[in-house]
């Protein structure tokens, strides 16, 4: 692999952990919980219901992700790129701790929902992009 397509595959993987990242943070404003009344969102799980505090995390890991892709596409400083799967990390642990916490509200006729399932694939996703930073798999050294 010559050194242009290199950065090409580099800033391609890149672009995925900045989609991931925006996922993440749209995650949250999607439904993560079901009730007969109706849908919550992430936000309102935390904000105003108190189901659990997890999207917070779940909304910090999806900055972090976007945040740090800008960073290293924009700028190329790769030492802000290493929040990429840090950031991917927290939008998973922040999705299964909402899953576990929704999970404890079933006696009240509260399920989890899609919005949780999309945080963790744009956690997926942002962890998939960090592959780009490894540099020697794509020079070969």
């Amino acid at each position: 692999m010559n050194p242009t397509q290199a950065r090409q595959a580099q800033q391609a993987l890149l672009a995925i952990g900045f989609i991931g990242g925006i996922i993440a943070v749209v995650a949250v404003f999607l439904p993560w919980a079901w009730r007969v009344a109706g849908t919550l969102s992430g936000w309102e799980c935390a904000a105003s219901v108190g189901i659990t505090s997890a999207p917070y995390l779940s909304l910090i890991g999806g900055i972090l992700a976007v945040v740090s892709a800008i960073g290293v596409l924009g700028t190329k400083v790769k030492a802000i790129g290493y929040l990429l799967p840090i950031g991917g990390i927290l939008a998973i642990v922040g999705a299964v701790w909402g899953l576990s916490s929704i999970g404890a509200w079933t006696w009240a006729g509260v399920a989890s929902s899609y919005g949780i399932t999309v945080s963790i694939n744009g956690g997926g996703l942002a962890i998939l992009g960090a592959i780009g930073l490894v540099e020697r798999w794509f020079v070969g050294k």
